[in-house]
């Protein structure tokens, strides 16, 4: 019951957005009247829900709401709105072929996969084609002339704190303490986004990080309390320095500043051998975290997360 109607569908070859301008039009609705979780990959063939607001109106007639490109799986009337970070998790199953390689060393990446986790990146989709979603970054940050949609605004701001995240996790790692806590480490526990520092390193601590039940955290840049200390600061402010005009324009736009676990655990991830060249890989992220960011830890594939300097 209730004045929102859910739509569980399936779709392939067209992006989250598009799909949801194209039920609002179907349904002869406002854009702002259709909603949902998150955003799922263009190409691949996906499953999510969605929401549309229809109080006091009866649902849409079927065969206007069906499309080539995206099939309605299900339905069901809800009291409440989906809304953006909705979601437990999102499962992927995935297909490696034309794999050229020793197949023992990718069971070995996989089974150290499962034990301590992969780097928390943000995938190269978040900068856009060619990184140009930074490059509107930095003109909303100096241009008060540039003019963007709200929805492209935020697109644009994301890009720019996820470029500062993604060179604080390359700085970790290269002085390899990405996935264990330092003295005045701000961590998370393992599906929470609450934020503890951590005083003092004792045999707990570092057991519970061994045990992926809790993470480093790194900055993601804006307004408010900061609250890691010691060489884990020193890390972050040096890569602040560093992409001043991103954090700068953070900080002027309003961004509130918040933090996002580094590591992610994938105790789960399961793969089975297709063939000698094909590889299907199962596993389970929670929402922002990208699976190009797992497949990076298992092939070499073209997908290099750079950060675009200003």
């Amino acid at each position: 019951e209730g004045e929102h109607l859910w739509l569980r569908i399936k779709k392939r070859s067209c992006n989250t957005d598009w799909v949801a301008n194209q039920l609002a039009r179907l349904a002869g609705l406002k854009q702002s009247a259709v909603s949902y979780a998150g955003m799922k990959d263009r190409h691949a063939v996906t499953t999510q829900w969605f929401s549309l607001h229809l109080p006091g109106k009866p649902d849409p007639v079927w065969p206007n709401l069906e499309d080539e490109d995206f099939e309605i799986l299900e339905s069901r009337r809800h009291n409440r709105k989906l809304k953006r970070g909705g979601l437990k998790s999102n499962q992927f199953q995935l297909l490696i072929r034309d794999i050229t390689g020793d197949q023992n060393h990718i069971d070995h990446r996989i089974e150290t996969i499962r034990n301590s986790g992969v780097p928390n990146y943000f995938g190269n989709q978040r900068f856009g084609r060619g990184g140009q979603n930074l490059n509107f970054a930095l003109k909303l940050f100096s241009d008060k002339r540039f003019r963007a949609s709200r929805t492209r605004r935020g697109i644009y701001l994301s890009a720019a704190r996820s470029a500062i995240f993604n060179k604080i996790l390359a700085a970790r790692i290269e002085s390899g303490n990405w996935n264990t806590p330092v003295v005045g480490e701000a961590c998370q526990l393992d599906g929470r986004s609450a934020c503890f520092v951590i005083d003092a390193l004792d045999e707990e601590i570092v057991s519970r990080a061994n045990a992926l039940t809790i993470h480093p955290t790194a900055a993601l840049w804006g307004e408010g309390e900061y609250l890691p200390a010691g060489s884990a600061k020193q890390i972050e402010l040096d890569v602040a320095e560093q992409l001043s005009v991103y954090t700068q324009g953070l900080e002027s736009n309003r961004m509130a500043f918040a933090r996002r676990a580094m590591r992610i655990a994938l105790p789960e991830i399961e793969h089975e051998w297709v063939s000698d060249t094909m590889c299907r890989l199962q596993f389970s992220l929670p929402p922002g975290s990208y699976a190009t960011a797992v497949l990076r830890e298992i092939i070499n594939a073209n997908d290099v997360f750079s950060v675009k300097q200003p």
